[in-house]
């Protein structure tokens, strides 16, 4: 490399040092601030992924009981019994409603409501919780499940019918702050079938399609989970801003120490070629 000659000696070991300490101390100090909030939302994206992980598992194991009750409703005797002879009679009608009420009458904090249809799709009976179910005010507040269960012949396996239910959110989710170990996070569940919210949610549902979106002037991420049975798919959010503050923070330190060293090695390296 060949210097211009109008350079002094002492100019010429300054951009040295420049060049050779200052400059990667510069790019270091960029560097660490650049990679502050990647390493701040991959462990967001980590602590989502471990909360939404454990409400999944205890949807699962809750989720077993609400399919064990609905069966029970599925295998009722009397139902069997009128579906597969396809008797119509009133008394037939009364044992297999009085049946299905006593079973019923067990699960009603956790189970809406049920319709048993027969294999032509019509409706034949129905056991409800009491209370208006399904809409208005009450449908935001105690949101549920929508779920479809064939009914078999205990003896030969054949279709019935179908049982047509709502099972309560609330009996399937945790209770409490089950997944507040993300602060601020946010759950939204999806009925796999319609994509209609099962809980209500003050943010915008389409944004949860999202891995990341912006609500009210900060980013949010996202991770999600799909359930076969029952069939849902959950999506965890959380602010972005409390996960890469720190990092942040600390890579202006860091800047602020790179910086102050930069300015200590050209005041150095000026002192000591002062005479040159």
């Amino acid at each position: 490399m060949s210097w211009p000659r109008s350079l002094s000696l002492r100019s010429k070991l300054i951009l040295i040092v420049l060049g050779g300490a200052v400059l990667p101390l510069a790019l270091l100090g960029l560097w660490l601030n650049r990679t502050a909030e990647r390493s701040g939302e991959e462990l967001l994206r980590a602590r989502l992924g471990t909360s939404l992980g454990q409400v999944v598992d205890e949807i699962g194991l809750r989720w077993l009981s609400r399919r064990s009750q609905l069966l029970r409703l599925a295998e009722c005797s009397a139902v069997q019994s009128a579906l597969r002879d396809g008797s119509r009679s009133q008394e037939t009608e009364d044992a297999a409603q009085a049946e299905l009420e006593d079973l019923f009458a067990g699960m009603r904090d956790a189970v809406e409501s049920a319709t048993v249809e027969d294999a032509a799709g019509a409706s034949r009976w129905r056991v409800a919780a009491a209370g208006p179910a399904g809409s208005g005010a009450t449908a935001l507040a105690n949101p549920a499940l929508p779920v479809r269960l064939g009914i078999y012949d205990n003896a030969t396996g054949a279709q019935l019918g179908t049982l047509d239910a709502r099972v309560a959110m609330s009996s399937l989710l945790p209770g409490g702050a089950g997944w507040g170990g993300v602060s601020g996070s946010v759950l939204a569940v999806f009925d796999r079938s319609t994509g209609a919210s099962l809980l209500p949610l003050s943010i915008d549902p389409a944004l949860f399609a999202r891995e990341s979106f912006v609500w009210g002037e900060e980013p949010w991420l996202t991770v999600r989970h799909t359930l076969h049975e029952p069939p849902m798919d959950l999506v965890l959010a959380a602010p972005v801003t409390p996960f890469t503050e720190p990092f942040q923070q600390a890579a202006e330190r860091n800047l602020y120490i790179v910086a102050v060293v930069a300015l200590a090695v050209v005041a150095l390296a000026t002192l000591l070629t002062r005479r040159t």
